[in-house]
C-alpha cells in the first residue's frame, strides 16, 4: 500500500533517532513511500524508505505518528517487534 501524509505530519521522535532521520521519514511521509501493515499490531506499519525501514505507528484519532525504530532494509533486526510491544504498552498507560 502506498502510505501519504498530506501538510506537515507530526512526528514524535520516542527512541531519539537523529533530527536527519526524523526528517527523512517527513519526506517519505509526504512524498507517498510503500508501507506494509504490520499483521499483529492495529495502525502500525513498516515504511520502505529504500535503504532503510522505518517502523511507525499512525494514531487514527490525532493524525500523530510514532517513529518507533528504523534499521538498513538489507537486514531486519529481531528486537523491532519487541519494541513496538513496549511501545503499545507505552502508549496504553499514556492515553
Amino acid at each position: 500500500m502506498l502510505l501519504r501524509l498530506n501538510d506537515n505530519p507530526t512526528i514524535r521522535n520516542l527512541r531519539n533517532h537523529s533530527p536527519e532521520t526524523v526528517e527523512e521519514l517527513r519526506g517519505l511521509l509526504s512524498r507517498g513511500a510503500t508501507a506494509s501493515l504490520d499483521p499483529r499490531r492495529k495502525n502500525f506499519y513498516e515504511l520502505d524508505g529504500g535503504s532503510r525501514v522505518f517502523y511507525i505507528h499512525l494514531s487514527p484519532t490525532s493524525g500523530k505518528v510514532m517513529l518507533l525504530a528504523v534499521w538498513e532494509s538489507c537486514e531486519r533486526p529481531l528486537q523491532a517487534h519487541a519494541h513496538a510491544a513496549e511501545f503499545a504498552a507505552w502508549c496504553s498507560s499514556n492515553g
